[in-house]
């Protein structure tokens, strides 16, 4: 956009007061050949910079133009009315960024979330709009007011540029927003699936340990039980051992016949 503008500015008239004439019957085909290509140019730029739509008056206004150029009959006649239809569509031209202006700037400012860049634009904005208001009063002609106009198009439109760039940045800006929003319920989802899977893992974890605790405990008994009968095994065994007559004798229910000494009875 800067580049386009610095187009303009180069190839703008400085002030289109000095290609007016005053005088119907002063005006020339290279007059006409003037206006209509700067009127061309200022319509073509405002639409591409700032306009939504296309400033169909000032077209058609081109367009009676060039229908006066082309007639061959009463050629003076037809030369000054290409004029006044150039100047037409200028004027048109100019009264449409104005009013597009200030209604583009009123829908955007909205979305500019920079306080100080939105009251640094509203500022500029009122100032230019004060004093083309300004000079819609104090001007005598109407040349005169559009020129002070076309001197503030510049400047509009580069404003326009600043409040585009600072709500593309506002944009990005909420973007960037609503991804870390979108990270954040992501996490947060995360978070949920990493607990549920924690309580699924103790509660796995305290049923296998019940699990193990049961067989422990079993395990326990069985073992005293073993360690008991062994014992008292092992005990049977040694006694056995240490009379095995005895034992078999009592198991027999024998009973033992004394036994005397040699040589008594």
């Amino acid at each position: 956009m800067s580049d386009i503008l610095h187009l303009l500015e180069q190839e703008m008239q400085a002030s289109i007061v000095d290609i007016n004439q005053e005088k119907d019957s002063a005006v020339t085909i290279n007059d006409v050949r003037i206006w209509f290509f700067e009127t061309e140019k200022l319509i073509r730029t405002t639409s591409n910079l700032s306009l939504d739509t296309t400033a169909q008056q000032a077209v058609n206004q081109l367009r009676y133009a060039a229908h006066h150029i082309l007639k061959e009959d009463n050629k003076e006649a037809n030369i000054i009315e290409a004029y006044k239809h150039c100047k037409r569509a200028y004027y048109d031209t100019l009264d449409l960024f104005i009013l597009t202006l200030n209604d583009k700037f009123q829908t955007a400012l909205v979305y500019v979330e920079d306080t100080q860049k939105r009251i640094n634009i509203t500022k500029k904005l009122k100032v230019i709009l004060v004093e083309i208001q300004s000079a819609r009063f104090n001007n005598e002609s109407r040349i005169g007011y559009y020129d002070v106009i076309q001197k503030h198009l510049l400047n509009g439109l580069a404003l326009l540029e600043d409040l585009s760039l600072a709500v593309s940045v506002s944009a990005e800006a909420q973007k960037l927003r609503e991804q870390v929003m979108m990270l954040k319920d992501e996490n947060l989802k995360l978070r949920g699936c990493e607990e549920k899977l924690e309580n699924e893992i103790n509660k796995s974890t305290q049923t296998e340990g019940a699990m193990i605790t049961k067989w422990s405990f079993w395990f326990a008994v069985i073992a005293v039980m073993v360690t008991a009968v062994s014992i008292l095994f092992q005990g049977s065994l040694t006694d056995y051992w240490r009379d095995p007559i005895t034992k078999i004798e009592h198991s027999l229910n024998l009973e033992k016949t004394p036994t005397h000494p040699i040589g008594k009875k």
